[in-house]
């Protein structure tokens, strides 16, 4: 079973340091909880901002009705990210309606959470507004039924459960066709799951047990279990030799800017970019970033990164789209 989308207002923040601010002045507010290593700004009970110089998202917090209402903005695209209700000022258990938004304004999902436990319908949908997913929960749990769409409207991902979240769930190709279907068991995959290519012929087989990959079978053209070879049921793209390696290549080649090093401007760039099945790097755009010297930083460090490890996906390369974080830091 895919997994399903949660709504989380760590998902949309950057991170950077902000500790060492100011707090404000006003004795009778209580500054929103310092949270380190995130780009959230402070603001008091009546949810007041207090900016903070290069801030991308801006989170405020303040008490209404019982519980603790929280809004996410999008700073540098001006609109309204995320909306959420809790039950505690901490905010860590979710109680209420929560909300994203795409950046015209118009809804990206929309789902209600009971003590941290989805209840009732999960929707989402694309930036034309065409639904994406349709999921209805009971206490956390798949029931009823799941639809997904392609945007072209599609069905893209369908499921069928009782009331203990268990069931059965396909996936389709954009024509319609089967690509993996199988049981689940308490809202995750379990068991032995088909995969099939578009033209109809088993390729894989894939086992699991409570959500985790236990085992996976090839197939050959002819229905013949492979006995060699590599048998890959879904693997991300990842820079050669991973995170070592990519630490090693930011040392070497990263340059901070001397303007932006001299105005003390620090922070996270985030870039997406797409990695193709032959592994280079394309499609280069900058999704969050303190400053443009820093932007074109990142731009000019990804246009030298040799080709990456390419996603695979049922035992073939297939086009992968990452985001990468590269922090600039005194």
């Amino acid at each position: 079973m895919k997994a399903i989308n949660l709504l989380s207002f760590a998902l949309l923040v950057i991170t950077c340091n902000i500790f060492g601010q100011k707090q404000p002045d006003n004795k009778d507010s209580k500054p929103f909880k310092k949270v380190k290593d995130t780009t959230f700004a402070y603001a008091d009970d009546f949810g007041i901002i207090r900016n903070l110089a290069g801030v991308s998202y801006i989170q405020k917090s303040w008490p209404q009705n019982g519980k603790w209402r929280a809004l996410l903005h999008n700073e540098a695209a001006k609109y309204l990210a995320k909306s959420g209700w809790f039950k505690d000022p901490e905010m860590r258990v979710k109680d209420g309606l929560f909300e994203e938004f795409h950046p015209k304004g118009n809804a990206a999902s929309t789902v209600t959470y009971v003590n941290n436990k989805k209840e009732g319908a999960y929707r989402s949908f694309y930036e034309d507004g065409k639904p994406m997913e349709i999921t209805t929960y009971n206490n956390d749990l798949p029931v009823d039924s799941a639809w997904e769409y392609h945007e072209d409207g599609s069905i893209k991902f369908r499921g069928f459960f009782d009331k203990a979240g268990s069931g059965s769930a396909t996936e389709y190709y954009k024509g319609g066709k089967e690509k993996l279907s199988g049981k689940i068991v308490a809202g995750k995959r379990d068991g032995t799951w088909m995969v099939k290519q578009e033209s109809g012929e088993k390729i894989m087989e894939v086992t699991f047990m409570a959500d985790s990959l236990t085992q996976t079978t090839c197939f050959s053209s002819d229905g013949k279990a492979l006995t060699k070879g590599d048998c890959v049921f879904e693997k991300p793209a990842e820079f050669p030799g991973g995170e070592k390696e990519w630490t090693k290549f930011l040392q070497k080649n990263l340059r901070y800017p001397n303007d932006a090093f001299k105005k003390e401007i620090k922070g996270v760039v985030k870039v997406q970019f797409i990695v193709d099945t032959d592994g280079s790097v394309k499609e280069l755009t900058i999704l969050t970033s303190p400053d443009k010297s820093l932007s074109n930083e990142v731009l000019r460090l990804m246009k030298q990164s040799p080709r990456w490890l390419p996603a695979i996906q049922y035992n073939k390369p297939v086009i992968y789209r990452h985001i990468q974080a590269v922090t600039f830091m005194f």
